[in-house]
């Protein structure tokens, strides 16, 4: 008799796996994991788990550590690997016509990393057929019910929230839960309820109360607590600590011209990060012209993650990276919003949300120090997070089309 339960995962978004460049498996256990202790945390703390003892015992009791005597009480393994893609220049990435747009949105959203005139490295495209089951073997005996809920709930965040891979809080990586089978989900689970919901009315349910109580009831998870009001050290998927909400604009047709319509507000709104400065028609930041080159040392950008590198496409080079360093030594802040394109009854829409959580260590540094540039305060980033989540201060409407 089967001791597993099967998990049928379609991919909805361009997924960029870590060792998809060397040709191995796309979808691996290590990345799965990883992305689930990470939403872990998330619905942990939302739960008032913020001490980080208390949270680092909890994720050990689901996930395991490398202590050999604490091994995973939750088994994963993945079968049925989906198709990966190698088109250098797939439609969906390159410039359908320069007259029409100026400005290519997903290239943005996928960075140099990913994208330099061509696709740098292979990726699994989304679509119907591209599937991959995830096996899970969850936790029998001593404390199972309450283990196995948590882990459900981490699972729902990740599929709601998250997805796999390379530059998923720019919308890629995206995975939906298709279908079940094997041994029964636990506790009033069904496979039906994973992931993001497919009503923009849930969505703005969502936006308020991002684990409704319908959700958290789904099993005995045991967490009673809420957080309290002070900034956080670690996302916490609950508010004041998260907002949400969906970008402007018209619902579209397909994730191709969601992915376009993220990419190109994203980056309307970092050209114009600080609203009295005059919107540079060649789409050079303000930082770039005011701070790193001029004497200015604000640099509101950082509240989106560090580092920031600054490529020129004419030369084919790196200008400049501005990286934080604590106690001598280079860190990295991953950007605390998302960008999500989801279908809806009424088609794709985007949505973007942000952890508001402390973005670096007091005695942290800006590098170089050539640039003169200070670690913006709570309030200037606050005021930032607080502009996107408004739309305030964007380029115009029809910004992108054409090359006048």
């Amino acid at each position: 008799m089967t001791t597993w339960t099967t998990l049928t995962l379609r991919v909805v978004t361009p997924l960029f796996s870590g060792d998809d460049a060397e040709g191995g498996d796309p979808i691996r256990v290590p990345s799965i994991r990883g992305a689930l202790r990470f939403w872990f945390r998330a619905v942990a703390a939302a739960h008032g788990i913020t001490d980080l003892k208390a949270l680092w015992a909890e994720e050990e009791a689901v996930f395991g550590s490398a202590r050999p005597e604490r091994p995973s009480r939750i088994a994963l393994r993945v079968d049925s690997q989906p198709a990966t893609d190698t088109d250098p220049r797939p439609e969906w990435a390159a410039y359908p016509d320069l007259r029409d747009q100026r400005f290519h949105g997903a290239q943005y959203l996928m960075g140099q990393g990913l994208w330099q005139r061509t696709m740098k490295r292979p990726y699994v495209p989304p679509g119907p057929d591209q599937t991959f089951d995830l096996k899970i073997r969850f936790a029998t005996g001593r404390d199972a019910e309450k283990l196995n809920a948590r882990f459900m709930l981490a699972l729902w965040a990740w599929l709601t929230y998250g997805g796999l891979g390379a530059r998923v809080r720019r919308g890629f990586g995206q995975l939906r839960c298709a279908d079940h089978s094997g041994v029964p989900l636990p506790g009033k689970w069904r496979h039906e309820a994973l992931g993001a919901p497919t009503r923009a009315e849930s969505w703005g349910v969502l936006f308020t109360q991002p684990i409704p109580p319908a959700i958290s009831r789904m099993g005995e998870h045991g967490w009673t607590g809420r957080p309290g009001n002070v900034l956080a050290e670690f996302p916490v998927l609950c508010p004041p600590h998260w907002e949400g909400r969906f970008l402007a604009g018209e619902a579209l047709p397909d994730w191709q011209s969601a992915l376009m319509h993220a990419g190109q507000e994203w980056r309307a709104f970092r050209v114009v990060a600080e609203p009295e400065e005059e919107i540079s028609k060649n789409l050079r930041s303000p930082e770039w012209v005011n701070a790193i080159h001029g004497s200015s040392g604000k640099y509101p950008i950082a509240a989106f993650g560090l580092p920031v590198g600054y490529y020129s496409t004419s030369r084919g080079e790196f200008r400049a990276s501005i990286e934080p360093t604590f106690q001598g030594a280079k860190i990295r802040r991953a950007s605390p919003v998302w960008l999500r394109p989801v279908w809806t009854t009424d088609g794709w829409r985007v949505v973007t949300f942000l952890f508001h959580a402390r973005l670096l260590p007091d005695t942290a540094r800006l590098s170089p120090g050539k640039f003169g540039l200070t670690i913006p305060d709570l309030h200037t980033i606050s005021d930032t997070w607080r502009r996107w989540l408004t739309d305030e201060w964007r380029l115009p409407e029809d910004f992108y089309r054409g090359q006048s």
